[in-house]
């Protein structure tokens, strides 16, 4: 059985009674020196090795390979090569320690290493992790779960050898379920759900002492095939009298029974509790299925998800840490993962405050909110944690690569990427060069017969499009039969379906010299509300374009101190100049995005002296993730077109669309001194239309990027530079 083990120097104040030394070696004089290390057998009644007498040993394997040090519980720590007895009741290895020059030494070991957090000396604890996701073995509980611990006696110098004895942390069920009529249902894993936490980040105090961390969960799930002989590990936390729930996930749904734990029974460290579960009577439940989502056009507003890890059998947890999510054990069957524990996590997507992204809810009790990027902007610290408001570091954009990998990151610099630490065991926000793993997104099957769902959404809603020729897409999350249709001369490519479905939406080039009206509708005769779904659209009639044609300006003249882009294209007196009288739409971040006449950009060269505000207006874009957005730019026939702006600050501004077939390339810029004799920057950037492009308008989003400066701009305009 394999088992590993980690090491670490304490201080000499902390000691533990119930472990004892066998031998200290000690050399008398300080410097570096390479101290021998034997960790002997554990001397507690289990069943993970083969009986001697009234001891059952736990023993070592050939294939534990390293283990760490650390010099009073402070410093890097070490790692070096373990060796195995030939009897494998002992593991040796060797490490060069520095002596502090502290003057006492005492010794203590977790095991295995991966269990190992943190450690505290001013309080005399350690911080150990019971994982969530065990599996169990023949006659053994998992060897991740087998977390034990051990310390040895003070020394005054820095020994030369050091042996210890071993104790176990966790309590130890060996469960079998007896009567369980399963229908020809295969086994697949055993969740242990308890109303006290029993899995998760706690102290173990070196008195002997446990003590509740803020990490903890209340379910465990155990990855087995088995009825019989089934094992796990739990905290060592009293269930004397209290309620536990046992499930039997099969791949077909799953048996549940909640049994009250005899008053008076044992939870001791290291001990066994032995019991079985008489299932009769007991029926097999449907089961909770999520399922992977490997594209963008399968993930819509309103589904519940849980987020994976890509290569290991873990989701985020309903356990918040003070920087990151703790991960709590799942079992993957292909694509699907069946009644996941209560110690998973279920987000509820909703819009992000940046168009195109999501937020992603949680709706556990135990860490409600919207889960964000903490540190984007920071060298240091790869933290995600969760608030109750949302804003633009809990927008995130969500993106799958051709092997169904979710690519998920908050759209602001920094440490933005969604990812799973497997060495810590946690999710968090790393950078983009983190070495981390990938994430997976499994969603909830929800079934027509017991909750019918229909929700349409159009981004061309009330929009007025160019003349030309163009597609629109209307997309459907629906777990219903369907029929669509369109009117004016618009059609769509779907007449009818059932589930969830992009469609697409042919409006053809307005020839005219008068606005078309189109109207899309989505409908179903289940019982849903609503039950259709309407969507109007304008289009703009014909007019030529040549280059040179001015296709958008605005200089925000016509602004109020303090009004908003979206309530100011609302006004009836404004600057902006649309081609063909064209309608844009501004949204904004709501984070502080609004209009200043405090004259600090910026007016254009050759400023004519009038001061009243007209040409002191300037539109503030906050730092570390502020935006507009502009949507419904013309452009038919247009092949490139060149971006110009205004700005205050060199570094910040960036400007990208979500408008399929439209790319924004790289910023090129000049300064002068304007008539405030403030530095200008003028932004530039070449705007492609991909040959293949078929729509009448496209849209642009202003983001500031600036982690430290709000950026000031104003003075937009987009030229025509080729026509195709």
């Amino acid at each position: 059985m394999k088992k590993s083990v980690f090491f670490f120097a304490a201080s000499a104040a902390l000691v533990l009674s119930s472990c004892t030394t066998k031998e200290i070696e000690s050399v008398p004089q300080y410097g570096s020196r390479i101290v021998e290390f034997t960790a002997s057998s554990v001397d507690t009644r289990t069943v993970f090795g083969t009986p001697d007498g009234s001891t059952y040993p736990v023993l070592w394997s050939d294939n534990d390979a390293q283990i760490g040090l650390s010099l009073n519980l402070k410093g890097d720590i070490l790692k070096a090569d373990l060796s195995v007895s030939a009897d494998h009741k002992t593991a040796t290895f060797a490490s060069e320690v520095t002596d502090d020059g502290s003057g006492m030494y005492q010794f203590a070991v977790v095991n295995p290493w991966a269990a190992f957090k943190s450690v505290n000396a001013s309080e005399s604890r350690i911080m150990v992790e019971i994982p969530s996701g065990q599996t169990s073995g023949a006659g053994t509980p998992d060897e991740k779960a087998q977390v034990m611990y051990g310390v040895s006696e003070i020394s005054g110098e820095l020994p030369s050898k050091v042996s210890l004895n071993l104790k176990h942390v966790p309590v130890y069920l060996h469960m079998s379920f007896a009567n369980a009529d399963l229908g020809g249902a295969t086994v697949q894993s055993v969740s242990v759900s308890s109303e006290k936490n029993i899995a998760g980040r706690f102290y173990m105090k070196l008195d002997g002492s446990y003590v509740e961390g803020n990490t903890m969960l209340k379910s465990i799930s155990v990855t087995t095939d088995q009825l019989d002989d089934v094992w796990c590990a739990i905290a060592p936390e009293d269930l004397s009298g209290s309620a536990l729930t046992l499930a039997v996930v099969t791949d077909q749904g799953s048996l549940r029974k909640t049994l009250t734990v005899p008053a008076g029974k044992s939870f001791t460290s290291g001990k066994i509790f032995r019991f079985t579960v008489d299932m009769s009577g007991v029926k097999l439940m449907p089961p909770v299925i999520y399922k992977q989502v490997t594209s963008e056009s399968d993930l819509h507003v309103g589904d519940e998800i849980i987020i994976v890890a890509q290569d290991d059998e873990v989701a985020i947890s309903t356990a918040q840490n003070t920087n990151n999510r703790s991960a709590a054990g799942i079992t993957k069957d292909g694509d699907l993962i069946k009644d996941p524990s209560e110690s998973i996590e279920v987000f509820v997507l909703e819009d992000g405050v940046i168009p195109g992204h999501y937020a992603f809810r949680a709706t556990s009790a135990q860490a409600p909110g919207y889960i964000y990027a903490a540190n984007a902007s920071s060298a240091s610290g790869n933290y995600m944690r969760t608030k109750d408001t949302m804003d633009a570091a809990a927008s995130w954009s969500v993106t799958f690569d051709s092997e169904g990998t979710a690519q998920i990151f908050a759209d602001i610099t920094g440490k933005n990427w969604m990812r799973y630490n497997h060495d810590s065991n946690l999710f968090s926000a790393y950078a983009t060069t983190s070495s981390q793993l990938n994430t997976l997104i499994y969603r909830k099957d929800v079934p027509a017969s017991t909750s019918p769902r229909l929700k349409v959404t159009c981004d061309a809603d009330g929009s007025t499009l160019a003349s030309g020729a163009g597609i629109i897409s209307v997309n459907i999350f629906s777990n219903v039969s369907w029929t669509a249709s369109a009117t004016g001369g618009a059609s769509v490519d779907q007449a009818s379906g059932s589930g969830n479905a992009v469609l697409s939406v042919s409006i053809p080039e307005n020839t005219g010299a008068s606005v078309k009206s189109y109207k899309v509708t989505v409908s179903t005769s289940a019982s849903v509300s609503p039950s259709s779904y309407e969507f109007n659209i304008s289009q703009n009639p014909y007019v030529s374009i040549a280059e040179d044609e001015v296709l958008f300006s605005e200089s925000f003249a016509k602004a109020a101190k303090g009004d908003t882009p979206s309530a100011y294209q609302a006004s009836g007196d404004v600057s902006t100049y649309v081609f063909g009288g064209s309608s844009v739409v501004y949204t904004e971040s709501g984070a502080g995005t609004k209009f200043y006449d405090d004259g600090l950009v910026y007016v254009k060269n050759g400023f004519d002296g009038d001061t009243s505000g007209a040409n002191m207006m300037n539109l503030m874009v906050p730092k570390g993730g502020g935006w507009f957005k502009i949507s419904g730019i013309p452009c038919p026939g247009v092949k490139t077109a060149t971006l110009v702006f205004r700005g205050n600050y060199q570094t910040g501004p960036t400007v990208s669309t979500s408008t399929e077939g439209v790319t924004v390339g790289d910023n090129e810029q000049t300064d002068y001194q304007s008539n405030w004799e403030k530095k200008v920057y003028v932004k530039q950037f070449v705007i492609t239309f991909a040959d293949d492009f078929a729509g009448g308008t496209f849209d642009l989003t202003f983001l500031n990027s600036n982690a430290s400066n709000n950026n000031r701009m104003t003075d937009i305009e987009i030229t025509v530079t080729e026509l195709k």
